[in-house]
């Protein structure tokens, strides 16, 4: 799927909220959806600055900001360039990819543990929304904004218009806005911070859950915890 542009006026927030929506089932490895939306947003930033010193500097943060990072990374790729490896999330929530070093040797002749990455179930510090990943096929227990909820109505509409993405049932609005709202609890209870907004961490969850539906099979085998959501006579129906 290609990268969504930037809309004219379209706030960075929102365009990464999108756009991580949109692409997120292409990319397993942490962040890298982010990483690759924000990089999107960056260079049509830099590509409208007319003023010379003004977009050097600014491809200097860019070079600075996304160095080593595989832009072009997907599914379980490396999300860094050979020579480069991950160490954990930069703050602002892409892949912290430095340069490869070489294994030290310890004061007694060992060699020295290299640092790692944090698991993808690293506990949140600040768990807010502990409890909030309920509901059922039915949504009525799921509390979605208003603007979200419109998101989720065109997204089942879009869905379901295509007689292709079907063939194992149809998706409904409850279905989604349990989807949605476990999304919201998973982001807040369990997560490396790679993703700074929950809405954008659930849209994810929403797009891997129609995937599941069209495709019969979840893209990531890791992912089986909405099979409780599924029409019945889906092949991973619970």
């Amino acid at each position: 799927m290609p990268i969504p542009k930037p809309q004219g006026g379209e706030q960075e927030d929102k365009y990464i909220s999108r756009c991580i929506s949109e692409v997120a089932n292409e990319y397993d490895v942490e962040g890298q959806a982010y990483a690759v939306c924000k990089s999107t947003y960056d260079r049509d930033k830099m590509s409208k600055i007319t003023d010379t010193m003004s977009k050097v500097m600014s491809r200097v943060a860019y070079d600075t900001k996304f160095r080593g990072i595989n832009l072009m990374a997907k599914g379980k790729d490396d999300p860094c360039w050979d020579g480069y490896e991950m160490i954990g999330m930069k703050d602002d929530g892409t892949p912290n990819c430095v340069p490869v070093k070489l294994a030290e040797v310890g004061p007694r002749g060992g060699i020295k543990e290299s640092p790692k990455a944090p698991k993808s179930d690293t506990p949140n510090k600040d768990p807010k929304g502990e409890g909030s990943a309920k509901g059922d096929a039915s949504g009525k227990s799921a509390k979605v904004s208003a603007a979200d909820e419109e998101t989720l109505k065109n997204k089942v509409k879009e869905f379901n218009e295509k007689e292709s993405n079907t063939k194992n049932g149809n998706a409904t609005l409850g279905q989604l806005k349990s989807v949605f709202q476990r999304g919201l609890g998973a982001f807040n209870t369990s997560h490396s911070p790679a993703v700074k907004s929950a809405s954008q961490w659930a849209f994810a969850r929403v797009n891997a859950f129609l995937y599941l539906l069209k495709n019969g099979r979840p893209e990531n085998p890791k992912y089986d915890t909405d099979y409780d959501l599924l029409p019945k006579g889906h092949p991973k129906s619970k």
